[in-house]
């Protein structure tokens, strides 16, 4: 009897196939691993399912790129506010700015005067957050510590900063900098100032990039105007060394970004070396020649003329010295194309 119930189930569990039959084997049902062309059948049933959730997988991970590539590119808008806790703090503004290609120097239909001359086109690629007027006294004593400007010539915490050599300048945005928890962009060997652009910390701007914001897509003489007569409803530059001095920032109107006092109030810093050729050729991003005896400076002074207000006007100083007529307006990248 027992040989003929064990070939009676020798003859009937293959019949059910599969994992009902595991038990036969010493397995549980539905985990049994079997050699049989039933058992490997039902292995090929679940292949396809396994391949279903690795092509889920797949099209869940190349939606998350596809977020994550609409979620690249610039923090703001042109024209924006850009935030900063520090610079918060103490009133100071800073704008949002695309970069773009500006013709640099004086028009063609002009007369170049001096080292402003040719025109060139120069194209920028690195979005800004650039200070909307020049670095408050306000500002930079928070900042430094102390306020080197000379009180004879306009004294207050919405003043303009003077009597800040370019070195001290730059230390000011890498103090600003670590304030924010931003990277410095200068590496220093010495006196040696390599300037990276693509770093979030604060710096002076280049020259290229100071004429883009003073002219602000516009091709005038002056920031905002191209006609003198509007020259003091833009930009304190009297003319006049003894009866004038600087002023608070911000009093006059701005030019089309927003952005005022590019021309007079105070000269400004820019991070390039001084090089009268500056304007002989095109270039993306300049940042200036190597080295150079004197530091750039542009915008003119309260006490300047009108032609040496003008956006594309430039002049130098030795980057050690401070002068009470000079001071300078902060940018740093938020965003690199």
């Amino acid at each position: 009897m027992r040989t003929l119930a064990l070939l009676l189930a020798l003859l009937i569990l293959p019949l059910l196939g599969g994992c009902d039959a595991c038990w036969y084997r010493g397995q549980s049902p539905g985990v049994c691993v079997g050699d049989d062309d039933d058992s490997g059948g039902d292995d090929d049933d679940i292949a396809p399912d396994d391949d279903d959730a690795a092509d889920d997988d797949d099209a869940a991970d190349d939606d998350d790129a596809a977020d994550d590539d609409d979620a690249t590119g610039p923090p703001c808008d042109h024209g924006d506010a850009v935030s900063g806790s520090t610079v918060d703090a103490h009133d100071y503004d800073l704008i949002c700015i695309e970069p773009g290609t500006f013709g640099r120097g004086f028009l063609p239909t002009r007369s170049g005067i001096g080292d402003d001359a040719p025109r060139f086109d120069v194209t920028l690629t690195h979005w800004l957050a650039a200070g909307r007027t020049e670095v408050t006294q306000a500002l930079y004593e928070a900042v430094a510590g102390d306020n080197p400007t000379d009180c004879d010539y306009g004294c207050s915490a919405t003043h303009p900063v003077g009597s800040v050599s370019w070195v001290n300048a730059v230390a000011f945005c890498d103090a600003l900098s670590a304030l924010e928890g931003l990277d410095s962009p200068y590496t220093i060997f010495g006196n040696e100032y390599i300037l990276d652009l693509s770093a979030n910390g604060y710096r002076l701007p280049t020259e290229a990039e100071w004429e883009y914001l003073a002219k602000a897509g516009e091709d005038t003489n002056w920031p905002g105007t191209d006609d003198s007569d509007e020259l003091d409803e833009y930009s304190f530059c009297t003319g006049s060394f003894f009866d004038d001095y600087a002023r608070p920032v911000g009093l006059r109107l701005p030019n089309a970004w927003g952005f005022v006092d590019f021309a007079g109030n105070l000269r400004e810093w820019v991070h390039d070396w001084y090089d009268s050729d500056y304007y002989e050729a095109g270039l993306t991003d300049p940042t200036g020649p190597l080295s150079a005896s004197y530091r750039a400076s542009r915008g003119g002074a309260w006490f300047d003329v009108s032609s040496t207000c003008r956006v594309s006007d430039r002049g130098w100083e030795s980057p050690t010295s401070p002068s009470y007529f000079r001071g300078f307006r902060i940018v740093r990248t938020v965003w690199s194309e």
